[in-house]
């Protein structure tokens, strides 16, 4: 078995000769939590692009529809189905 070896904060086990050729690099502890953080992130970006998406295709639908809508409803006299109303007082 291969003694310990204090590095920074994590301790990792110095690989023997018997154990692992000395070209097969051990993970430490810093190194697997990284790569849990890195997987995390993934998931996280891929679940955000997800929901971007989906807000995307939802607004799209609903002002498809509202423009259905308003070619439904006929204009107003004198003014034009896409021109708002206006609610102003006439002095």
């Amino acid at each position: 078995m291969g003694k310990k070896e204090r590095v920074g904060p994590e301790t990792r086990r110095v690989p023997h000769a018997v154990d692992t050729p000395s070209t097969v690099p051990r993970p430490t502890i810093g190194g697997s939590i990284r790569a849990c953080y890195i997987q995390e992130l993934a998931v996280l970006s891929d679940r955000l692009s997800e929901l971007v998406q989906h807000s995307f295709l939802s607004c799209r639908a609903e002002r498809e529809h509202n423009l259905k809508e308003q070619k439904l409803v006929p204009p107003a006299h004198g003014r034009s189905a896409s021109a708002p109303a206006l609610d102003v007082p006439t002095p």
